[in-house]
């Protein structure tokens, strides 16, 4: 055999035998190695997260940004403005624009409730409600992605100042309607103050400007402009029961 001949043999075994590993590694070692690089990760429940207080004062505010901690005031009744966006990481702090504190708890309570699967879902587990008044916040110049603080009276619904009463909320509430001997001298809101509306001037700084003030006649309009008084006056936690005591009626039926 000439040595032209034997180069040729060898370099077609060498060849075939190349062929042959380059079969055995792609149907028998790669499918191995494609499932192990697609195989998802075993999810387990995360059960070592730290859980804070369900509330954070103001001041506990103004700590974290003293802090550069990241985190994010979130109106409960509105939670999801168009704007809203997580700076990474951030605490979720729920607030409330009324004297109800009601769906800040509630919304604390889902998040803490839930069941985080990463790191990321874990942060909900520590999301906090904001207590104290829009005034108190803006004495201490928190800032939020939608400003709280009050430029007007608003109105806050029955179902609202019903929950306000049954948490122990300390609010100013006075009652316009007239006093009728038998029918309503005993106001269902507790420790209602019965002014009429010439007695507001003379009355006024009986009331505090630290806490809620509560406005109830029967219907909005006359007692929002009576409520404008009050703001102009600098009684920026002033609300008109919406509807007025009709609409309480209908809502509580008492």
């Amino acid at each position: 055999m000439s040595v032209k001949h034997l180069t040729s043999s060898c370099a077609v075994r060498i060849t075939l035998i190349l062929v042959f590993l380059a079969f055995g590694f792609y149907f028998l070692i790669w499918p191995k190695i494609s499932v192990q690089k697609v195989a998802k990760p075993e999810i387990t429940e995360l059960t070592n997260v730290q859980q804070l207080p369900e509330q954070i004062t103001p001041e506990g505010v103004v700590a974290l940004n003293s802090e550069n901690t990241p985190f994010i005031l979130i109106d409960a009744d509105n939670p999801y403005p168009e704007n809203l966006s997580s700076p990474g990481p951030a605490r979720l702090i729920y607030y409330t624009k009324t004297p109800s504190y009601r769906s800040a708890q509630n919304r604390v309570r889902q998040d803490r409730q839930s069941k985080p699967t990463g790191f990321l879902d874990s942060i909900k587990l520590n999301s906090q409600r904001l207590t104290g008044t829009p005034v108190e916040w803006q004495r201490l110049n928190l800032i939020f992605l939608k400003s709280p603080y009050p430029t007007a009276a608003q109105l806050i619904s029955p179902r609202q100042l019903s929950e306000s009463i049954k948490d122990g909320i300390d609010i100013q509430v006075i009652d316009f309607r007239p006093v009728t001997p038998g029918v309503n001298e005993v106001s269902p809101f507790p420790h209602a103050l019965r002014w009429m509306p010439d007695q507001i001037p003379n009355n006024l700084d009986k009331l505090s400007k630290e806490k809620w003030t509560v406005l109830i006649g029967f219907d909005n309009a006359w007692t929002l402009q009576i409520a404008t008084q009050f703001f102009q006056k600098g009684y920026l936690l002033t609300v008109v029961l919406d509807g007025g005591y009709p609409a309480w009626v209908n809502a509580t039926d008492r």
